[in-house]
């Protein structure tokens, strides 16, 4: 048990890293005001963030949305480079890129979630909205929602083909 929630706390720092704020980097604006409460020893709830989707119509990773893990997400939002918002939900429902007509390429994610013990979780990030793997491009380096594992890790999944 200590195992699995060392390897629990490990991602949840990972994840939580991507929200590091750069003053001078203005895509980043997004992630203004994010709470993050300190975190105690035995607190399993977290939320996983992809970093990458493939709106293809496949019915896999076709859709970008927090992963909660004993949380309830409170707001998610998707930003472009210009920091307009292009989707924002607090029903809890994911971001289909190919509903709001949105082009491949890098977007940005706020989350706001709050955990079964009232902690408050905030993330934001990078994900990359792909529609086919060009040749020379690290495949590995993305993390799509099918690859999440039971036990947090992540495994490479997409059936994506590469870009002609």
């Amino acid at each position: 048990m200590k195992y699995y929630l060392a390897i629990i706390y490990v991602l949840f720092i990972l994840v939580s890293s991507a929200c590091n704020k750069h003053d001078n980097s203005s895509h980043l604006a997004y992630c203004d005001n994010l709470v993050n409460d300190p975190t105690p020893a035995n607190d399993t709830c977290f939320v996983f963030m992809p970093n990458a989707c493939s709106p293809n119509g496949d019915g896999i990773n076709d859709v970008f949305r927090p992963i909660p893990i004993r949380t309830k997400i409170v707001h998610f939002s998707i930003y472009d480079s210009n920091n307009v918002t292009i989707f924002s939900t607090d029903k809890g429902t994911g971001w289909d890129p190919l509903a709001t007509k949105t082009a491949p390429g890098t977007y940005y994610y706020r989350v706001e979630a709050i955990t079964n013990s009232s902690r408050k979780i905030g993330l934001c990030g990078e994900v990359d909205v792909l529609l086919c793997f060009s040749r020379n491009v690290d495949k590995y380096k993305y993390r799509f929602e099918s690859g999440l594992q039971l036990d947090g890790t992540w495994l490479f999944f997409d059936p994506m083909q590469e870009c002609n």
